[in-house]
């Protein structure tokens, strides 16, 4: 899809999702804000979990008024594990989660140390609070 967007004019992006898988919305992110110039992400209705990362791919952010947000600590299924794979996974886990708070700093403008921190509990918030923490940049 991404190939037949046409990067010199504005594209919109819309998101309602109460997530997903947190590596792959980070790479999705780096690719829309790679491809797509002009590209706007907007959220409407539910932006929650990976889809907050995936918001962070546009070049403008913005959000309806009455969007529910919500965060949480990144976590991963740690079923059927050996020792060795503890470790391989621990190791990978953290590199991925240093990738998606670089990010968050990056997008919104405040250090690795605050999204460490924001990200340690679950939060529900609303549009106003997510343009305060600088996830957006405005609301329609």
């Amino acid at each position: 899809a991404l190939g037949l967007a046409d990067p010199t004019k504005p594209t919109l992006f819309n998101i309602n999702s109460e997530g997903g898988e947190a590596l792959i919305s980070l790479g999705i992110a780096h690719e829309l804000y790679r491809v797509l110039p002009n590209l706007e992400t907007r959220a409407v209705g539910w932006c929650a979990s990976a889809a907050v990362t995936l918001l962070q791919g546009g070049h403008i952010r913005s959000s309806t008024p009455y969007v529910s947000f919500c965060t949480h600590p990144m976590k991963a299924d740690q079923k059927d594990l050996t020792a060795q794979t503890a470790r391989e996974f621990s190791s990978q886990f953290d590199q991925e989660a240093l990738h998606w708070f670089t990010l968050m700093k990056k997008r919104a403008g405040k250090t690795t140390r605050f999204w460490t921190d924001f990200f340690s509990i679950e939060r529900w918030f609303d549009a106003p609070e997510a343009k305060r923490l600088n996830l957006i940049d405005q609301i329609y």
